[in-house]
């Protein structure tokens, strides 16, 4: 269930909503946009550059400026990074998922690590156990 209370200005109008049960996303940010409608002067010029780098949508909350090639969207099951549209890295359950990586120094996997020397090297270490 979605609950607001009576709010005075604007600002609280759009921080006002409560809570919802898991089925009412999509009415959550509807309500958010509304009140964020809703805001006049100098409080709307903030809002609408708000929204230029953050907008709610029943796919869940996307982060990035409008038009640009590089976003970012979070929704209940993972945080996601798009490039021009395509999703290219997320994660999701504890784990990091990616379509291409590129480490500038090093990487390390437990307690072993692939490390670039100043020679233009690549170094397989063992560095000890994860609990020393």
């Amino acid at each position: 269930m979605i609950q607001c209370l009576k709010a005075t200005t604007p600002a609280q109008r759009a921080i006002s909503i409560l809570s919802m049960e898991p089925d009412g996303t999509s009415m959550i940010f509807q309500q958010i946009n509304e009140a964020i409608s809703n805001v006049s002067g100098v409080e709307s010029s903030h809002w609408n550059e708000i929204l230029t780098h953050i907008r709610f949508s029943v796919d869940g909350i996307e982060i990035g400026r409008k038009g640009n090639a590089i976003t970012m969207r979070l929704d209940n099951d993972d945080l996601s990074f798009y490039n021009n549209g395509v999703r290219v890295a997320y994660i999701s359950n504890n784990k990091l998922f990616i379509t291409d990586g590129q480490f500038l120094r090093s990487l390390q996997i437990g307690s072993h690590a692939f490390v670039l020397e100043d020679n233009g090297s690549v170094s397989f270490l063992y560095l000890g156990d994860d609990d020393e």
